[in-house]
């Protein structure tokens, strides 16, 4: 079993998962949901909480090696949003700080994130596990105007774009993820939040399915030393507000 590595990011999409640069050992991420929440306590709005994690429910076809018997499979986690456009630019504890209101009412958040691949490969390959981080992933969410006042909102949502790469790595000289209907592929999904006013809370549940294509080439030296290629796919992302396991499946 190969060690598990975490980069920690410097900084951090709204919705779906997609975060950037120091390595530290740390233990594999739990798949189990922690509650998606906002603490609103005014009711005039309400984001995604930086604590919000979007999970895959099923393993993605990640990466086919072009010439070998080998390919890589991913459970993705996107987490850790960091505003990078509007407010103040921290993006800690407001989620106005991520978001532009555009003419129509509608919304654009851009921020930075993580994603997170659980890895195991299959053929030549079927002995690799690791868990990878990409950090500093550069994501664009467009969302659908807000019912003013309303203590139920249900948002469209768009996945416009999600772009990351890792260098340096000791098992990849270079790994690739994009995605978002900017670049050609699937981006739809929801956001319903409920306003709970005894704890002052945004119950907030969202999906995406965000279309992707990833690419790697492995560390000489490392165990995928040799090895490259790419895959495309969507990926069925989900964050719940009550903590429960997530389900559907991911598309392979």
């Amino acid at each position: 079993m190969k060690k598990l590595l975490r980069l920690t990011p410097t900084a951090l999409t709204m919705c779906l998962l997609l975060a950037l640069a120091a390595l530290v050992a740390a233990p594999a991420p739990s798949q189990a949901q922690d509650p998606c929440e906002y603490f609103d306590p005014t009711v005039k709005g309400f984001g995604l909480p930086l604590g919000c994690k979007y999970l895959s429910p099923g393993k993605i076809k990640a990466m086919k090696d072009s010439a070998a018997a080998a390919e890589l499979l991913a459970k993705p986690i996107h987490q850790f949003f960091i505003c990078i456009t509007g407010g103040s630019g921290s993006g800690r504890g407001n989620w106005d700080d991520c978001r532009e209101k555009q003419f129509d009412g509608s919304n654009k958040e851009e921020f930075t994130s993580e994603v997170v691949l659980e890895v195991e490969g299959t053929g030549e390959l079927r002995d690799y596990r690791a868990t990878v981080v990409v950090p500093d992933v550069a994501v664009e969410v467009h969302s659908s105007a807000e019912v003013e006042g309303a203590p139920v909102q249900h948002l469209t949502t768009e996945m416009v774009s999600l772009q990351g790469t890792l260098t340096d790595h000791p098992d990849f000289d270079e790994l690739t993820i994009v995605g978002g209907t900017a670049n050609g592929f699937e981006g739809s999904g929801e956001l319903h939040a409920t306003y709970d006013p005894d704890r002052q809370v945004w119950v907030i549940d969202s999906h995406f399915d965000v279309g992707y294509s990833m690419s790697f080439r492995g560390a000489p030296g490392g165990p995928l030393a040799g090895y490259a290629g790419s895959g495309e796919g969507v990926a069925h992302m989900v964050a719940f507000g009550h903590g429960g396991e997530q389900g559907g499946s991911a598309d392979q």
